[in-house]
């Protein structure tokens, strides 16, 4: 008994006729009639009553036929199951800009880079990468993902952190930390506050860890972080905003973009 001799058993329980189950396997029809006499001779036992009109299960034959549907079943489900174990997972390539927080993305990240059939790799180039999460720059293929405000910060021993509005005449003189990855490296008007620069730094973590250390202040988008040792207050007649965009291979930049809307939608009771 084999897997070919049930598959051609079941083509002929199933269209009746010894002509239709090799039309179905696209086989000739003595293949068939062989291989359901083979398996009779093998069961010991009449599997159809066969007449001018076609074929005619017997009561072997319906027994037959349920258990063979669920062994042809079991070897087609066990094949697909080896085949994605072996086949190689997808690579997807992510490029994050040194300015946009890693820890804003997880969503994203579970959307695009979970289950064992993909291989999610951050990139540091934007050349090789599948999909960018980037400041918008005018592109018309990016696609929104969130708006962000600038902020400033300050650690939670400044002075300024005790006053809850802030001009931009307080920030005169003030020991600033320069973000070398900034977008837009001037959004302050250095003519008026004559800042210092105390520090540079190439990403947001090292900005923040600057900025706890009381190094100095920092202008950053977006800021959302529970640090306790820094404070973000807003600046009064300082209200610029940029977009964190999606751009690359149109259907991760929707599954970006669905996993941002599911992020911000409540929760149902």
């Amino acid at each position: 008994m084999d897997l070919r001799s049930l598959r051609y058993f079941v083509a002929s329980f199933e269209e009746g006729s010894i002509s239709g189950a090799a039309r179905r396997c696209n086989v000739a029809q003595p293949s068939v009639s062989h291989a359901v006499q083979k398996l009779e001779a093998v069961l010991g036992a009449q599997l159809f009553q066969r007449s001018v009109t076609g074929l005619t299960p017997t009561p072997a034959g319906i027994a037959l036929a349920n258990r063979a549907r669920a062994i042809l079943a079991d070897v087609a489900g066990l094949k697909a199951s080896i085949s994605r174990k072996e086949a190689p997972a997808a690579i997807v390539r992510l490029f994050v800009h040194p300015t946009v927080a890693l820890r804003k993305l997880a969503r994203i990240f579970e959307a695009i880079g979970t289950g064992p059939e993909v291989d999610l790799r951050l990139v540091a180039d934007r050349g090789e990468a599948d999909l960018a999460i980037v400041p918008g720059e005018g592109d018309r293929r990016e696609q929104p993902l969130w708006a962000e405000r600038y902020e400033l910060l300050m650690a939670a021993t400044d002075p300024l952190a005790r006053r809850e509005r802030l001009r931009i005449a307080d920030l005169v003189g003030m020991r600033m930390i320069a973000r070398c990855a900034c977008e837009r490296p001037h959004i302050l008007p250095r003519d008026v506050i004559k800042p210092i620069i105390v520090a540079q730094a190439h990403d947001e973590e090292s900005v923040l860890a600057l900025v706890s250390a009381g190094i100095g202040l920092a202008v950053v988008p977006g800021y959302d972080s529970d640090t306790p040792e820094v404070v973000a207050r807003q600046v009064e007649e300082f209200t610029v905003e940029r977009w964190v965009v999606a751009i690359g291979n149109p259907a991760l930049v929707e599954r970006a973009r669905k996993a941002v809307r599911d992020a911000r939608r409540p929760l149902s009771l």
